[in-house]
């Protein structure tokens, strides 16, 4: 029980992710046209932009550790 609920949380997790990221913004494009390429946390709204993709994963990291993978696992797919 536990194995399908860790796969149902990774799965709705990662849908989320896609609905979420994969939206296209036309009004944001010139705010992403001037950020740098390499830059991580830039901008007024930067650290706010980290928490908020921290947070995005979450739901997809507690479902793949209730199916039994190790947290290294877990921290390198998120890494991915």
């Amino acid at each position: 029980m536990q194995r399908q609920l860790g796969q149902l949380l990774a799965f709705s997790g990662l849908l989320f992710i896609a609905a979420t990221t994969l939206v296209p913004l036309p009004r944001q494009a010139a705010a992403v046209e001037a950020t740098p390429l390499w830059c991580l946390i830039c901008g007024a709204h930067g650290g706010v932009d980290v928490v908020n993709n921290v947070l995005l994963f979450i739901p997809v990291a507690l479902g793949l550790r209730l199916m039994g993978m190790r947290g290294t696992t877990v921290i390198a797919a998120g890494a991915a």
